[in-house]
């Protein structure tokens, strides 16, 4: 993909590098914990081919008897074949983190992420759900256009949608990317005393001026839906929502777990914060 916030296409190129898939499983096989996050940005890549690598891997990884499950990234193209969540079940996946950002088109084509646009997002979810995995969906606040009604829509798709592991962050220029130079031409960049500011470009901190909104404004309401997310009723809530659809209550206690995580990390960082910089 080309979205303009992306870092690892601006370092890395728009391009697959892989492995094969032999290499792949040995490395597998050395690594001795039996929980492991795979890194990938797009652990099945795009078309038939790459589907097919990606199922002899599961294949593979599922006649070994590894006995480690994981969580990997994966674009939404992950549940064009029915196939590839089967094995990636079998392989013991337990979470797919999708790069959602927002359930609004205009904006998903502002950051340049057509295939977001194209999905059916409940669809999507309902057949990850179907191979007993659960949903970690990552949403980006902050992007030009943001108004406190747009803000209050998107926290509430968040709530009542069939995810089940909640990401938020707010748009963040990283540098190498378009989105950085954009902002730094145009004189939004708000923290710019470089190297000691790179710290505060951790996706916790709003580091530009809105095109639309009064940055306070902005911030009380992200915290508002913040809460709302990461509130234990919520979490509660998908805990019961994930196992019920997932039909798997270790999906569900991962799922659970994971919500909790973020939740101490949102209280430790933006709700920690008065002016939420």
């Amino acid at each position: 993909m080309d979205c303009e916030f992306c870092s690892v296409t601006a370092f890395n190129g728009r391009v697959f590098r892989q492995r094969p898939p032999a290499d792949v499983i040995d490395e597998m096989r050395e690594i001795e914990p039996a929980y492991m996050f795979i890194v990938d940005d797009n652990l099945v890549g795009y078309g038939k081919k790459s589907a097919r690598r990606a199922v002899e891997i599961f294949k593979r990884m599922d006649e070994l008897k590894l006995g480690k499950e994981w969580l990997c990234q994966s674009g939404l193209n992950v549940a064009d074949d029915e196939n590839v969540l089967y094995w990636m079940r079998r392989a013991g996946c337990r979470t797919i983190f999708l790069g959602i950002e927002t359930d609004d088109p205009a904006e998903l084509s502002g950051m340049g992420k057509p295939i977001n646009v194209r999905a059916n997002y409940t669809d999507v979810f309902d057949k990850i759900h179907k191979y007993s995995m659960n949903v970690l969906g990552a949403f980006i606040f902050g992007n030009d256009g943001e108004t406190v009604e747009s803000i209050r829509r998107k926290f509430d798709y968040i709530i009542n949608a069939s995810i089940d592991i909640v990401q938020i962050t707010h748009l963040t220029p990283l540098p190498g990317t378009r989105l950085f130079k954009r902002l730094k031409e145009t004189g939004r960049l708000l923290f710019t005393n470089f190297p000691d500011d790179w710290k505060r470009y951790g996706m916790t901190d709003l580091v530009f001026e809105l095109d639309k909104m009064d940055p306070a404004v902005y911030i009380e309401e992200f915290k508002r839906g913040i809460r709302a997310v990461y509130s234990r009723k919520n979490i509660v809530r998908r805990f019961f929502r994930t196992w019920r659809r997932t039909g798997s209550l270790i999906t569900a206690l991962w799922a659970y777990n994971t919500n909790y995580f973020y939740r101490a990390a949102a209280h430790a960082s933006v709700l920690a914060r008065p002016g939420g910089r």
